[in-house]
């Protein structure tokens, strides 16, 4: 099932260009879906006006529960009709370069899932990837809790999504809020002993001279 939400990614991604903004915007939804664009079945396509607006059923929402503010919420509507079954949100964007040698490239979100999972094969995935050329494979951040290290993508274009899928049953959900991306600086060493003895007399003898 995954092999089907890389086919999604390149998808999306050919899309790159004028959607793709300077940086991660709006990654804790306090400006609604600003920023963010989705899509339906593999075939409709949101942009955040279309997910602002609110229809019935509304595959997304911004929804203050399960100890969420202002979360973004991924309902697939599964019926029948082979409608709402598959749903995702992304953004691209470009990564922050580092400000110094050594430092390192930290993403983190907060999310909640909920999968009926009657018939077997509902899921969910999160993933980030290259879209510069440069070859860097996808990284999946879906497999562990976070924060994941993304120094390898610094400077360079990349596209973050989270995907929901309904194979069959009740409806699914996925919520999605505060996503970060944080500089972590290389520790400074602290100086040996031996080292600060030894600027200590040197200070003294050209004190004595």
């Amino acid at each position: 099932m995954k092999t089907r939400w890389h086919h999604l990614a390149l998808m999306v991604g050919l899309m790159w260009g004028s959607a793709a903004s300077a940086t991660l915007v709006n990654g804790d939804f306090s400006s609604g879906f600003t920023g963010w664009s989705g899509q339906e079945d593999y075939i409709t396509d949101f942009d955040a006006a279309d997910m602002d607006a609110s229809t019935s059923p509304d595959p997304f929402t911004i929804v203050n529960e399960a100890g969420f503010t202002n979360a973004a919420k991924l309902s697939t509507h599964y019926d029948q009709t082979g409608t709402g079954w598959a749903l995702s949100l992304y953004q691209q964007f470009t990564m922050p370069t580092l400000s110094a040698s050594g430092s390192t490239l930290w993403l983190d979100f907060d999310y909640s899932v909920s999968l009926d999972d009657v018939a077997g094969g509902d899921n969910w995935y999160a993933q980030l990837t290259d879209k510069s050329g440069s070859g860097l494979p996808p990284l999946d951040l879906d497999v562990s809790p976070g924060p994941f290290d993304v120094t390898a993508f610094a400077g360079k274009a990349v596209e973050i999504l989270f995907a929901l899928e309904n194979i069959a049953g009740g409806d699914d959900t996925l919520l999605i809020d505060n996503v970060t991306i944080t500089e972590r600086l290389a520790a400074v060493p602290e100086p040996s002993i031996l080292g600060l003895l030894g600027l200590g007399m040197l200070l003294l003898r050209r004190k004595t001279f």
